[in-house]
């Protein structure tokens, strides 16, 4: 399934702007929403048993300023608009996991429509886990903590001041459960493709 939405939305960007992208090398600010498709990569298996990986959709938003002919640098923040939904098909218990972001970003152009970027930000989030054998349900809150993420992308002019594309995003994140029971940390790392939408001025 995420193949085929990644097949689609490559295909979408595939086609010859209407405009120089060096266009937008010219502007100095950029605003766009983004949302996008991703798997998680957690390994929670201390803390809740063998879940198998599940999928999200995350969405957005990222403030560019101009630094440089080759840099751009900013902040974005990042929302789940669909939980991950990880499932353990040997007992059918379900965790829901809800994880946001808010941090700094810098993105590098090598090329003119194509860039590397890094970020930092503090991730947070909460969950709700499901167990199907004792019919109970549990709820919890993950504290905030400090995580990074890395990527890279495609950039084209849509039209006039209006531009869009798509990126690659891998998020890495060791976070703690808000347990005082439980004072180990867990990776919440997990991957996104994202399609956005924006203004420059």
């Amino acid at each position: 399934m995420s193949l085929i939405i990644f097949a689609l939305v490559l295909s979408a960007f595939s086609f010859k702007p209407t405009e120089d992208p060096s266009k937008s090398n010219a502007l100095q600010f950029f605003i766009n929403g983004f949302v996008g498709y991703g798997m998680s990569n957690f390994e929670l298996d201390e803390a809740v048993g063998d879940l198998d990986q599940a999928s999200y959709i995350p969405g957005g938003l990222q403030f560019l300023y101009l630094a440089g002919s080759n840099f751009r640098v900013g902040a974005e923040t990042e929302i789940c608009l669909s939980e991950f939904k990880c499932e353990d098909s040997r007992n059918n218990n379900e965790l829901e996991v809800s994880l946001n972001m808010i941090g700094l970003v810098v993105q590098y152009f090598p090329a003119e429509a194509f860039f590397l970027r890094g970020g930092v930000g503090s991730y947070s989030g909460s969950g709700e886990y499901y167990d199907d054998y004792y019919g109970s349900t549990g709820k919890g809150d993950i504290e905030s903590g400090l995580g990074f993420n890395l990527g890279a992308g495609y950039i084209t002019n849509v039209s006039n001041n209006f531009y869009g594309g798509i990126e690659g995003i891998y998020h890495i994140a060791s976070l703690e459960l808000d347990d005082s029971s439980d004072t180990g940390s867990y990776d919440f790392n997990h991957w996104s493709a994202r399609v956005f939408f924006g203004i420059a001025f």
